[in-house]
């Protein structure tokens, strides 16, 4: 692997616009990989030719031509061929699909992954040291390994020092502890089933806990219900009180300001507050005067039904006695 690599257009950028690629493979084959961004807006093309023992083919996305020479063709010279259909990218997305179902096998494992990372890295050395640059695929490939044991010991150590100290083990939590993605914790067989015991033997100790302890002890949802409304009433309390207390330093800060400045306003504010306290007040007075007469003007009215009630009866007393004074004198014999 040798290759080189230049800024030509855009050379405000830390980055290189171009870059072209020798690569010599194990085979014997030799590959040439020009990549370059340097076209104006809307001169992007792809193209690519192979060039074997026995013919050529050249492909290009601009003129959607493919041309074929030598081997058995009819004719000499280049031919066109019939270009083939263009890439289904539904497919790949259906192709991953039946990958996460383990319906199917990867096209492209994390190995392949691994080996475009190691030719990336080859030609990014060699053009930093000017030198053709050997497979490193295996020495990263050793590395990863090396690391993937260590996030996985990292992991089971946690799982042991978390269970020790008691806290919830989960497999979000041990990923934060140990620092290594979850996924990692899933893939492996020996890291899940720790983590299932020991989910476990936490919910049963938790248990044993549970049946020895009083019920007042016991944390309950209504508990937790109760200790949130009453945070929740500490923490308005707090706020009130914390106005007022800025309230009050502002007042201070302005009469500091106005004494600075050699006015005398917070006198002039001090009377007209005082003045407000009396008014306001005086105005609790005059409204507890007007209950107190709204009292008396009801009892009055009680007062006075209850007479005229009393008089009604007191009437028809009066007018019973007279009709029977009057029959019994007609009843008299003349």
């Amino acid at each position: 692997m040798s290759g080189t690599a230049a800024k030509l257009c855009h050379k405000s950028l830390e980055v290189e616009d171009y870059g072209v690629a020798l690569v010599v493979f194990s085979g014997g084959l030799v590959a040439t990989l020009e990549d370059t961004w340097t076209s104006p807006t809307g001169g992007f093309q792809s193209s690519s030719s192979l060039v074997g023992s026995v013919g050529a083919l050249g492909m290009n996305d601009v003129t959607y031509r493919r041309l074929l020479v030598g081997g058995d063709l009819p004719a000499p010279g280049w031919v066109e061929t019939k270009q083939p259909p263009p890439h289904d990218q539904s497919a790949d997305i259906d192709h991953l699909v039946e990958v996460i179902r383990g319906e199917t096998e990867p096209i492209a494992t994390v190995e392949d992954a691994w080996r475009n990372l190691a030719a990336c890295m080859a030609f990014y050395e060699s053009v930093r040291t000017r030198r053709v640059m050997a497979d490193n695929s295996s020495a990263l490939h050793r590395a990863r390994q090396q690391d993937s044991r260590a996030k996985r010991q990292r992991a089971a150590q946690t799982i042991e020092v978390m269970e020790r100290d008691g806290e919830p083990i989960s497999f979000p939590a041990v990923a934060r502890r140990a620092q290594v993605s979850v996924s990692l914790l899933y893939a492996d067989a020996d890291l899940v089933a720790r983590i299932a015991t020991a989910r476990d033997r936490q919910r049963q100790a938790g248990a044993e806990r549970a049946w020895r302890l009083p019920v007042r002890s016991l944390v309950t949802e209504q508990s937790l219900r109760t200790d949130l409304a009453n945070a929740k009433d500490q923490a308005r309390r707090l706020a009130e009180e914390l106005a007022v207390l800025r309230d009050r330093l502002s007042r201070q800060l302005g009469t500091d300001a106005d004494i600075a400045r050699g006015h005398a306003l917070s006198p002039l504010v001090d009377q007209l507050e005082q003045r407000a306290a009396e008014l306001e007040a005086d105005n609790h007075q005059q409204r507890q005067r007007i209950a107190e007469f709204e009292a008396e003007v009801r009892e009055l009215g009680e007062t006075l039904d209850a007479a005229r009630a009393m008089n009604r009866e007191l009437m028809n007393e009066v007018n019973r006695r007279g009709a029977s004074a009057v029959e019994r004198k007609s009843r008299r014999p003349s």
